[in-house]
Parts: structure tokens; sequence; C-alpha cells
């Protein structure tokens, strides 16, 4: 009598086991559905957020280096860019955070997507490029 009540208990488990992925993996398949629906909206987001980021990180860390075009040493700038990626995380919030790390797979790809947007609009920049191309080119002597 007590096996046949372990048994069916163990059955019962197995069962509920398979009734919560089903579930879950129905929830996950409406979500990609919608994501890729509202895919505009999604990426519009992301580059309200990551843009309103890269400002305030901009004017706070990087605008004294465009000014003067002076270069930024390897460890400050990644020291600025986990800046830039924790502010964004902070902007984003708890739920709007985990729809991006939903769209992008995981959190390491999400940075990153991140690290490669700062890249871009700081090589974009306009004072930097400025700055940059003013300065003369000099041919030593060899």
């Amino acid at each position: 009598m007590l096996i046949l009540g372990i048994s069916c208990l163990v059955v019962f488990v197995l069962f509920s086991l398979l009734i919560f992925f089903y579930v879950n993996n129905q929830h996950n398949i409406k979500r990609g559905q919608y994501i890729i629906e509202k895919f505009s909206l999604y990426t519009t987001s992301f580059e309200y957020l990551a843009l309103k980021c890269f400002d305030i990180i901009y004017k706070d860390e990087l605008l004294v280096y465009s000014v003067e075009g002076q270069k930024i040493r390897d460890d400050e700038f990644d020291a600025i860019i986990r800046k830039f990626v924790d502010l964004f995380f902070k902007y984003c919030g708890s739920t709007v955070l985990r729809e991006f790390i939903f769209l992008y797979g995981d959190e390491q790809t999400l940075i990153f997507v991140l690290v490669e947007y700062f890249h871009t609009k700081y090589e974009n920049d306009e004072i930097y490029g400025d700055t940059v191309n003013s300065i003369p080119n000099t041919n030593y002597p060899e």
C-alpha cells in the first residue's frame, strides 16, 4: 500500500513538472512573438535609454578628454564603459531590463551590445573627431 502511494506521488510530481514546463514554454513562445511584433518599440526604447545614458556619461567623464583632444587610458575607458552599462541598467529598472535581456538572449549579450553602442557613439563624437583632425600630421625625419 505504501509503495502504491509513493508511486502515485512520484507520478503526480512528474506530471505537475511536465505541465509546468509546457505552460512556461508556451508563455515564452508568446512573449517572443510579442517582442517580434513590437520590435520597433523595443529598439526605440533601447536607443532612447542608451543615448540618455551616453549623454550623461559623456558630459561627466569624456567631455574633458574630447575638448582637450587627449587620449583616454585603456583602464579609465573600461571604467567609463562599466559606468555606462551600470547607468543603463539603473535607468531601465528591473522590468524593462528583464525584457531587454530576454530580447538579446542573456545579460552578457546585452552588455556586449551596450559596449558596442558606446564605442560607436564615442568614435562618431564630433568634438573628438574635429580635435583629432585639427592636429597636424607631422612627418618626422627618418
